[in-house]
């Protein structure tokens, strides 16, 4: 036999309305975390770079799409250069996409300041990044090519996401030569030396405003072989700047100077653009046509026919 339980019908709508307070207070204190400094931001926040690159791919890694756009991969290294508001430089930092860094691991003692954040790639190690020098025909670098983000706002310690816009820097100069297919065959191109000579090949660069200041150095050559040949320069005025090509016992030269962009001839090389030439080539002739850009935002292209 069960026994009798004697029940107070008050005290049981006391113990439920108590319990129904007990559960609203922890739940109001879930969501402010039962911290009394609800409106602050956490000291050591993270942040991850989100960046993205505009033109025509480098040889190697990061990946880029059909039209030369693209991110980089876990892996690929960027250096970042923290500057203060005014434009002093503070510091730079080695980014590894596909690790995490907080705040603290830069170590920038800013105390939640506003600054500025600008990049390159490849990684460098400079002690004046607003006089940085890239040579595009040194040995030791991987590609000539170099990408850099003009600076951005942040303020340490709160902003967790960092866009960076990756342009490049150099100038692209490309040469596509075309078989007439009748006294000369695609195949015989690729005997073909291309080169461009008379050229500067160190940018002077300010990396905490992602841009090239003057080219400087001894006059330089660089050569290609084949029939296709994607010169990567610094930003200049062509002067004197030639170009030849040589195919068998026959070579032809000519002046950078000689080709127009519509109507005006062209005089400098642009950062971050593309010139494309198109050569037809004959048993009698070289003929230089305009032809389509590719990704790098266009500077142009050599209007009409010119028969050397």
């Amino acid at each position: 036999m069960r026994p009798e339980t004697n029940i107070n019908p008050y005290m049981m709508k006391m113990n439920i309305i108590k319990g129904a307070y007990i559960a609203l207070g922890l739940s109001l204190c879930g969501l402010a975390a039962c911290s009394s400094s609800d409106d602050t931001m956490p000291d050591n926040q993270p942040f991850v770079l989100d960046s993205s690159i505009q033109g025509i791919s480098l040889s190697r890694a990061p990946q880029l799409d059909a039209s030369g756009s693209g991110q980089f991969t876990n892996g690929d290294v960027n250096t970042l250069f923290f500057a203060h508001k005014d434009g002093r430089y503070l510091k730079d930092f080695s980014y590894t996409y596909g690790q995490t860094y907080y705040w603290d691991d830069v170590q920038l003692n800013a105390d939640g300041q506003a600054l500025k954040v600008s990049a390159c790639y490849p990684a460098v190690s400079v002690s004046n990044p607003e006089d940085f020098s890239w040579d595009v025909t040194a040995q030791s670098t991987s590609t000539a090519d170099f990408l850099a983000a003009a600076p951005v706002a942040v303020q340490e310690g709160h902003t967790t996401q960092v866009p960076l816009r990756f342009t490049h820097l150099m100038h692209k100069f490309i040469v596509r030569l075309q078989a007439d297919g009748t006294t000369v065959m695609e195949g015989d191109l690729v005997k073909a030396r291309i080169s461009i000579g008379r050229f500067l090949p160190q940018a002077r660069i300010n990396l905490l405003t992602a841009t090239v200041k003057e080219a400087v150095g001894t006059h330089s050559e660089t050569v290609a072989n084949g029939a296709v040949a994607d010169f990567i320069l610094p930003p200049q005025a062509v002067g004197r700047m030639e170009m030849q090509i040589t195919l068998g016992n026959r070579t032809q030269r000519f002046k950078l100077s000689e080709l127009k962009v519509g109507d005006s001839p062209l005089t400098t090389l642009e950062s971050g653009k593309a010139f494309t030439l198109a050569v037809k080539v004959s048993k009698s002739s070289f003929t230089i046509t305009g032809q389509g850009i590719g990704p790098w935002e266009n500077q142009g292209e050599a209007n009409g026919e010119i028969i050397l």
